[in-house]
Formats: structure tokens, C-alpha cells, sequence
């Protein structure tokens, strides 16, 4: 949250949607001006497409919890999804080792097929989300979900190597990393 609110870019609606929390995060991003939507139902691709549903911009960024934005990075979105449908950036791991962010750097720069979109930042231009939505029955990988129909709609998907997150490597390090690039996933 802190990131949101420290973004060039300052024409923001920030939407927060929680599935029973109890870990304050209904308080603060309260604090931090967000508007907060609670739901009964469980699921991240649910929640992400009621925060879409809500959303009022042209330009809507679905992030994970643990992402933090560098400052300029909605502001360069902005003025590069111009020519797409979706939008998403690279990553590396505040809390990885240098092994963990040379694997991410690497996959990013040489593996990452434009379609394989991933939870931490994806930029979606409104009326194309009219098309293509994310699903809301999928608890986990709708983000890889989302960007295969997305292609598969002939999407205009443009993949920023250049603009990146940081985001937590705790899901790596619960799996291990060997396993995780195998495909192994814990939540």
C-alpha cells in the first residue's frame, strides 16, 4: 500500500478485496485510503474479478497483497498498454537470495512466453475485460488462466522485461526451489 500511494501517477482508485482476513489488512488498507470490498466467498480468481467488476478506470491492475510497485511503474502502464489489451511486467524477490532473483531475471528475460501473465501485476484495459474475464471458480493459477485466453482471443499482450515488482519468495521457499521450478506449488 505504501507503494501505491508513492506512485508519479496519482489519478488511482485502489481497490482492496478481502476474503476474512484477520490479519488487519480490512484496517489498513482503509488507512491508506483504498476502498474495501469484503466477500463470503473464497478464491483469488473470485476476488479478482469482483475487484475488476468495481473498478471505474479504463486501465485496471490486479496485484498480489505482497507486491511493491518502484515508483514510476503505474505511470510508465499507463502510457505503454496503450497499444495492448494487457499489460504485465518481470519480477525479482525482496526477500530471495541472489541465486532466486538470477532464476527470475532469466526466466523473465528468455523463457516467459508474453502470455504467461502472473499475479503480481497485470494491466487490463476495460473493454477488453468485457471479452475476456478472469475466472472466478479458480483458487489458484488464474492468473496463468486469464493470459491463456487472453492469447487464445487474439489479445494484443505486451510483456514489459524492462518495468518489473518485487514481490515475496515465500511460496519458493516453502516449496523449495528446485521444486518450484519444477512446477511444484504450495500455497
Amino acid at each position: 500500500m505504501e507503494s501505491v500511494k508513492n506512485q508519479s501517477y496519482k489519478n488511482l482508485e485502489v481497490i482492496v478485496v478481502d476474503y476474512k482476513s484477520d490479519d488487519g489488512t480490512v484496517q489498513i488498507a482503509r488507512s491508506f485510503g483504498a476502498r474495501v470490498i469484503e466477500v463470503s466467498r473464497k478464491g483469488v480468481g473470485y476476488a479478482t474479478h469482483v475487484g475488476f467488476e468495481n473498478a471505474r478506470g479504463d486501465i485496471i491492475i490486479r496485484a498480489d497483497a505482497d507486491a511493491v510497485f518502484p515508483p514510476e511503474l503505474i505511470g510508465k502502464t499507463v502510457e505503454r498498454i496503450k497499444d495492448s489489451d494487457v499489460y504485465h511486467v518481470s519480477h525479482l524477490y525482496y526477500d530471495g537470495s541472489f541465486f532466486m532473483n538470477l532464476m527470475a531475471h532469466l526466466y523473465d528475460k528468455y523463457w516467459r512466453k508474453p502470455w504467461e501473465t502472473t499475479g503480481h501485476f497485470i494491466a487490463v484495459r476495460r473493454e477488453f475485460y468485457r471479452k475476456v474475464q478472469f475466472n472466478p471458480d479458480m483458487e489458484l493459477h488464474e492468473d496463468w488462466e486469464f493470459g491463456w485466453r487472453a492469447k487464445n482471443s487474439n489479445a494484443k499482450i505486451h510483456f514489459d522485461f524492462e518495468n518489473f515488482v518485487l514481490v515475496s519468495a515465500r511460496r519458493i521457499k516453502k516449496t523449495g526451489l528446485f521444486r518450484y521450478i519444477l512446477g511444484f506449488r504450495k500455497r
